[in-house]
């Protein structure tokens, strides 16, 4: 993730959708007693990695989705910015590295996703690898 999102590199498309955001529960609780300013500024770059909730060069598709990620938050996210960014980009392969603190059984509490999201989460990847790249996926589990 962070040398993704150091340094730009026409052959990457780095694209992240994760819990949390600036100024979001997930945030605060890892401040500890911190004001909110400096828990913002020493905690931006928790999700993901030092990239952050930015997307800091067109290599990069950050997408934080707040506190509790929903069903409906990661619809939309797939619908109207990762497919998109992913056609335009037209990769070679899908790398998908799936994390599950989103699932409503998490004991992170970040989510109120099923097992049934995520099955439409990759049957939806699959989707785009078959339009983009010949059906190549890689999916590994964090």
């Amino acid at each position: 993730q962070d040398i993704l999102c150091g340094v730009y590199d026409p052959r990457f498309l780095y694209v992240s959708i994760h819990a949390g955001g600036v100024n979001s529960t997930a945030d605060q609780s890892m401040a500890g007693e911190e004001s909110d300013s400096e828990a913002k500024q020493s905690h931006e770059g928790i999700f993901p990695g030092k990239c952050g909730n930015t997307s800091p060069h067109r290599g990069v598709l950050n997408i934080p989705l707040g506190p509790n990620v929903t069903p409906h938050a990661v619809g939309n996210a797939l619908l109207n910015k990762i497919t998109p960014a992913v056609e335009k980009f037209c990769p070679d392969i899908l790398l998908l590295s799936a994390g599950f603190d989103a699932h409503k059984h998490d004991p992170m509490g970040l989510g109120s996703l099923s097992a049934e999201d995520f099955a439409h989460i990759t049957e939806a990847a699959c989707q785009l690898a078959f339009k983009c790249c010949s059906g190549r996926v890689v999916s590994v589990l964090e």
